[in-house]
């Protein structure tokens, strides 16, 4: 990321290898130089080395303080990191800001890569399966017309759809919710709902993988460990 010359964000997404950048608020485009390109990366890896390990502590030591603190500092600044994305998704969830937080989740997948797609999955995955289970406990809803999980899901198997070996995240995570321990019949019927909810939510906007039976599948078998747990 780098400043946008055109709405002064810092939500310019630069392509070093076509030299072409977009812009994430106001969705202008600009071409870059050379030496642009060296003074962007040069801000990235400024940035990375500023913020990151703050993060990570935070973050392992369930910081929520330091996180409230860190997290708007930080996606402002435009960062480049997608460990850092995730941290801000991460505390997003925390905060009940499920929609949001799903923005946060596709920012860092646009900048991973194949050496670091397992952890982010694995990492995203928990606190989604977490942010979940807490809500329905609460009896709240977690999806709502707000929310949607197909932009984020959707670009990851875009990108790495080779190392996807379970389906895409929406697929995977239908077939997860049937591990989440069922403590109240009202827990269970919460969870029933937010499994059709987002089913809806993935036939609704989820286009790009030919074969849809396996989210229903999943979303069947999740069903029935649910209901045979109440």
């Amino acid at each position: 990321m780098t400043t946008c010359p055109y709405c002064s964000s810092n939500f310019m997404l630069l392509d070093t290898a076509s030299t072409e950048g977009k812009c994430a608020q106001c969705s202008k485009t600009k071409s870059f130089t050379e030496q642009e390109i060296v003074i962007a990366e040069t801000h990235r890896d400024s940035l990375t080395e500023k913020y990151v390990s703050r993060l990570e502590k935070a973050y392992k030591e369930k910081d929520y303080q330091t996180l409230s603190s860190l997290v708007e500092e930080v996606a402002k600044s435009g960062i480049s990191s997608w460990y850092a994305w995730f941290c801000i998704g991460w505390y997003d969830l925390h905060e009940g800001n499920i929609a949001q937080a799903f923005d946060d989740f596709k920012l860092a997948a646009l900048f991973l890569d194949e050496e670091n797609f397992d952890e982010f999955y694995e990492l995203t995955m928990e606190s989604v399966l977490e942010s979940l289970e807490e809500t329905v406990k609460k009896d709240k809803d977690w999806v709502d017309e707000n929310v949607t999980l197909v932009d984020f899901t959707s670009t990851l198997f875009e990108h790495f759809e080779h190392l996807c070996e379970d389906g895409d995240f929406m697929c995977d995570l239908m077939y997860r919710i049937g591990t989440i321990e069922i403590e109240t019949a009202v827990m269970g019927g919460n969870l029933l709902k937010e499994i059709m909810m987002l089913v809806l939510d993935y036939y609704a906007g989820n286009a790009f993988i030919p074969d849809q039976q396996q989210l229903l599948n999943n979303a069947i078998a999740s069903v029935e460990t649910i209901d045979a747990a109440m």
